[in-house]
């Protein structure tokens, strides 16, 4: 058996299954009206997408840096080859803080940067700081190897 149908409840506010109006639940949301224009995005997601990608770009700069100009010691080079051997093990303890020193900025500027990439990504597709985002974009995509080629050119200067 069905519940009697109330034809009616259009008229007097009522649901006909018995529970409150759907008018009166109904989420309302801001809409704009036809032909006019859209409400502008904010700028920001792209923005701070900006900003962790320049830390990530400087930051591992000055790891880079600093790593390049202590690492000397640690470097061995011959007629065909350079290498740097840092052991975070080493019973040398300026090898090992240089080798963490090195490992933590470089596993912090990767998080940032990678997070930089990802939401510089969206704030473009969104349109939501679309030129900070792209920016954000490429510093991300550059900065591992301009940190790298930095430190390779710091310790071959400094060794």
């Amino acid at each position: 058996m069905s519940a009697p149908r109330n034809d009616n409840w259009q008229q007097d506010g009522s649901d006909p299954t018995g529970g409150t109006p759907a008018y009166s639940s109904a989420p309302s949301y801001e809409m704009a009206a036809y032909g006019s224009a859209p409400v502008p995005r904010s700028r920001r997601l792209g923005r701070v997408a900006l900003l962790l990608a320049l830390l990530a770009l400087f930051g591992s700069l000055a790891v880079s840096i600093f790593v390049g100009l202590q690492a000397g010691p640690y470097t061995v080079r011959t007629s065909t080859s350079f290498n740097m051997n840092l052991d975070l093990n080493s019973n040398v303890p300026g090898e090992a803080a240089l080798a963490l020193v090195w490992t933590l900025g470089w596993v912090v500027c990767t998080v940032l940067g990678v997070w930089a990439f990802v939401q510089g990504i969206v704030a473009a597709a969104t349109r939501r700081g679309r030129a900070p985002g792209i920016a954000a974009i490429v510093i991300a995509v550059l900065a591992p190897g301009l940190s790298g080629v930095v430190a390779l050119v710091i310790v071959g200067l400094h060794h």
